[in-house]
């Protein structure tokens, strides 16, 4: 990192904003390297490490558990475009389908197209 990123970066660090400032970055900011962000950071303010740190783990255990939902969320998505299948197979009436689904006709429309 060159010198005028380097006093960037400490001065972000050790402003009044600084924790404020690291979650933005690793949150909000277009950083493709986290990790390099952050070892930065610790080189910049090495009083500040423990505190980067926090906002790192704090960042990747919420990532983490977002990661998680969204797998969970795609896969009951998949369930009920399975359950609205099977349900067409055994020529269940589409708003029944749509019902116990939550599926909309539109949906079940271009399923029942597909298969």
């Amino acid at each position: 990192m060159d010198k005028k990123n380097q006093q960037l970066v400490h001065d972000i660090v050790n402003s009044p904003f600084g924790y404020t400032s690291i979650l933005y970055f690793l949150t909000r900011g277009e950083v493709h390297n986290h990790e390099k962000l952050i070892k930065a950071m610790v080189e910049a303010a090495p009083n500040q490490a423990k505190q980067i740190m926090t906002a790192a783990a704090q960042i990747e255990e919420v990532g983490v558990k977002r990661g998680i939902e969204l797998g969970m969320e795609k896969g009951m998505e998949k369930e009920k475009f399975n359950t609205a299948k099977n349900m067409l197979a055994d020529h269940f009436d589409m708003s029944v389908i749509g019902k116990i689904t939550g599926l909309s006709l539109d949906q079940i429309n271009r399923l029942q197209q597909m298969y």
